[in-house]
């Protein structure tokens, strides 16, 4: 499979309405779509400063799910560390959750991927190393992260990578986990099987997954659908 990209419109906007405490953010534009809701542009009015706002609406989301983005703003507000996206603040009204991280300009690995093809090892070599060092602290902080790939790791004009998106996160309290989540082609063969897991281990298998896309501008395991994917991943099919 080549990396292929879907595209969101771009928007006008003036403030984020329905949130008194979000008059201070003026909309730009949108720029994605991150786990269960969209992600705009938006400028903090009295700083001057750019911020990225994850907008999810309540009444789309179940009670399951709910709980996953309680876990996402729990996950990020405990985190502090220079390759992770760091979160601002987190809003509400009765209808929306708005969830406000700091803006990082420089894209994502996959647009990277799509412009610029394969990485050299050496190319590779620092950016996967700074995924390691987020991963390390964040599994000594006891958050899972369980959606990593090169969508959500952003870049900044520095060429810094920074770990995103933790809308399927869990916070791990050492014992296995059980919730089938992910991206097919990046997800541990035990997620696959509908098996208990350990959250560590299935997330280093796809920061796995992801040096190889890095390296050689594909997935290793892939398929037409869901069954074919798994069949591969589950075969060692690369």
């Amino acid at each position: 499979m080549q990396f292929g990209r879907a595209h969101g419109d771009c928007v006008s906007g003036a403030q984020l309405c329905g949130c008194p405490s979000m008059d201070d953010y003026m909309v730009l534009r949108m720029i994605g779509e991150g786990s269960f809701g969209i992600v705009k542009l938006a400028l903090h009015v009295p700083s001057g400063t750019e911020v990225a706002v994850k907008i999810i609406q309540k009444k789309e989301q179940s009670a399951a799910t709910a709980k996953r983005l309680v876990c996402e703003t729990q996950g990020l507000a405990r985190l502090r560390h220079p390759h992770i996206l760091r979160l601002v603040e987190v809003m509400e009204s009765k209808e929306t959750l708005f969830i406000i991280s700091e803006y990082v300009r420089g894209g994502n690995l996959l647009d990277h991927l799509m412009e610029h093809g394969a990485l050299t090892e050496e190319e590779a070599r620092g950016w996967f190393r700074q995924l390691v060092s987020a991963l390390q602290y964040r599994h000594r902080r006891g958050v899972i992260h369980r959606d990593l790939k090169p969508e959500n790791v952003l870049l900044d004009p520095a060429g810094s990578a920074k770990l995103a998106d933790f809308g399927f996160c869990s916070l791990d309290r050492g014992g296995p986990l059980s919730t089938f989540c992910g991206t097919p082609g990046y997800m541990a063969p035990e997620v696959m099987r509908l098996q208990p897991y350990a959250g560590p281990p299935a997330d280093v298998w796809s920061l796995g997954v992801l040096l190889h896309a890095l390296l050689a501008g594909s997935l290793p395991f892939w398929g037409e659908d869901f069954d074919a994917i798994q069949r591969s991943t589950l075969r060692g099919a690369y």
